[in-house]
């Protein structure tokens, strides 16, 4: 990740001997406009920093929104005391195309954020709180970035009812991803090494 990058400069690790690579991606052959089972998906792994993203959405923004399907994946944890309307699956890229909205609100971890970049390669429009403009892509050009709790909610029930805003998202994040993050791409820099 940059920030990553950022700490080995800073403990005396040449520049020159860093490869920044993109998070490469698989991108799917077409964007997603099939009929959405689920509002909103979250995507992550048994790693603590995701349950703790998790538990800090489901208590602050999907149990402030009535009515809202909303699926989990790769995240073993049982919330349905919480809310209903929850889901649990194991880890599967085909939930991308089930789905209207992906949520990315990272509270702890510094990684690569893969799981913004996978769903940004399907076309699945974006809601999180980092800024990934260091990435190449435009706030509500390629992805939604919302950091207080009151607008992210706000924003979310916009895009659940706005289609057209969400298929501009769309359009627009599987374009900057098969340019970016698509995987043949990605590595450019150590192919041209290797």
């Amino acid at each position: 990740s940059i920030k990553e990058k950022k700490y080995l400069i800073k403990n005396n690790i040449q520049k020159k001997k860093l490869i920044f690579t993109s998070t490469p991606t698989e991108i799917s052959k077409t964007i997603l406009k099939n009929k959405k089972k689920y509002d909103l998906i979250f995507v992550g792994s048994k790693w603590i920093q995701n349950k703790i993203s998790l538990k800090w959405i489901i208590k602050n923004i999907i149990s402030k929104i009535d009515n809202l399907s909303f699926l989990v994946l790769g995240v073993k944890a049982n919330f349905r005391s919480y809310v209903k309307n929850i889901s649990n699956k194991d880890y599967n890229k085909k939930y991308f195309k089930k789905s209207k909205l992906g949520i990315a609100l990272i509270k702890e971890g510094t990684g690569r954020k893969v799981k913004i970049f996978e769903m940004l390669s399907y076309g699945l429009p974006v809601i999180t709180n980092l800024n990934l403009e260091q990435y190449g892509l435009k706030n509500n050009k390629h992805y939604v970035l919302e950091k207080r709790k009151f607008k992210i909610i706000k924003t979310i029930k916009e895009l659940i009812v706005n289609k057209r805003r969400r298929n501009n998202l769309s359009l627009n994040a599987h374009r900057w991803s098969r340019k970016n993050t698509y995987y043949k791409f990605a590595f450019k820099k150590i192919n041209y090494l290797l």
